[in-house]
């Protein structure tokens, strides 16, 4: 039997008590502070998800479309853009 850990690291969510093993999500954060970006990355991998990371809105936007996410967390302003921009 896998330890918490290691069914986390495979992707695997506890629900209801037991732990399923579940396609894992795909998070994209965009934000042009580098540590605001990378922690929530951080984080969200290690809960299981695949989460990357882009500090520009020019990155973020070509990662939005050749590889679409479940879900985007942006930053409001990303230089003389904005997240709202990205998200439509």
């Amino acid at each position: 039997q896998l330890a918490p850990e290691q069914l986390r690291a495979r992707g695997s969510r506890r629900q209801d008590g037991f732990w399923c093993r579940c396609m894992a999500s795909k998070v994209l954060v965009v934000d042009d502070d580098p540590a605001t970006c990378s922690v929530p990355v951080k984080l969200l991998e290690a809960s299981g998800y695949r989460a990357r990371g882009s500090l520009t809105f020019q990155d973020g936007r070509t990662q939005l479309h050749d590889d679409p996410p479940d879900v985007l967390i942006v930053d409001i302003r990303l230089g003389a853009f904005n997240g709202i921009q990205l998200a439509t």
